[in-house]
């Protein structure tokens, strides 16, 4: 069964995307992605695959044993979806290339899926004491929906990710769009880099603020758990004190 076909049981469905790369400060996106996909036990439906990438940069993942080439998985955008809670999700790296054909295809996606709004996830790094959660929209009357979340808007000039690009593309189809953006404090992110970990509490509240605005129900009371734990022992390594760390950490490399 082709993706296409797959969409039609998901239809008016939010999608969300989250991904790794440029906007992937302390594994904020990639985690947080992987989170809602687990937790809302969302099944894979289908990748794109429209040559975005520049093998040099995103180069394939092989599992060798014995001397013995097993697998050479190449990258690819990841498309899943759940019923309980209707959401989709599209996971993977960044495109290097061809942004132009990526936005079309996702927006071929939109079309044939109905989608009711889109979310993106985002990380980076900033010179503050505590993480917080900012957004971008693509829509004036988005901002009063964002305001009133507690989520702040910023303002911004310079290169972009692809995710602003997809808004811009969004605003002209008609199709309302957030970008979430988790703050991760400099000080705590030059500890996490060297923990090979993601940010547990900047990604908790980055999720906190997509289940405000988009009013889907997953459970983050784990997650909130883990980061109170795992920041904790981010103190304690910060400290010079040793501790345990959470049961998330290391699962994602940055």
């Amino acid at each position: 069964m082709e993706l296409r076909e797959r969409l039609a049981r998901f239809k008016g469905a939010p999608l969300v995307i989250g991904f790794s790369g440029y906007t992937d400060a302390a594994s904020v996106a990639s985690f947080s992605i992987g989170y809602l996909i687990r937790r809302t036990r969302a099944e894979r439906i289908g990748e794109l695959r429209g040559g975005y990438y520049v093998m040099a940069s995103a180069r394939p993942i092989t599992v060798i044993r014995e001397g013995l080439v097993e697998e050479v998985k190449y990258p690819s955008i990841e498309v899943y979806a759940s019923s309980e809670p209707k959401l989709l999700m599209m996971r993977g790296e960044e495109p290097n290339v061809n942004w132009e054909g990526y936005l079309e295809e996702v927006m071929r996606l939109i079309d044939e899926a109905e989608v009711s709004m889109i979310y993106t996830l985002g990380g980076m790094i900033d010179y503050l004491d505590s993480p917080k959660v900012s957004a971008v929209v693509n829509r004036p009357e988005l901002r009063r929906v964002v305001v009133e979340a507690g989520v702040d808007l910023i303002d911004y000039e310079g290169p972009c990710s692809v995710y602003t690009a997809l808004l811009y593309r969004c605003r002209g189809r008609g199709v309302g769009a957030i970008s979430l953006w988790g703050h991760v404090p400099f000080t705590v992110y030059s500890t996490l880099t060297q923990l090979r970990s993601p940010d547990l509490k900047t990604s908790y509240l980055t999720l906190e603020a997509f289940k405000r605005l988009s009013g889907v129900d997953v459970d983050l009371d784990e997650l909130r758990g883990e980061a109170e734990r795992f920041m904790e022992f981010v103190e304690r390594v910060r400290g010079g004190r040793e501790g345990q760390p959470s049961k998330f950490y290391n699962s994602y490399i940055y």
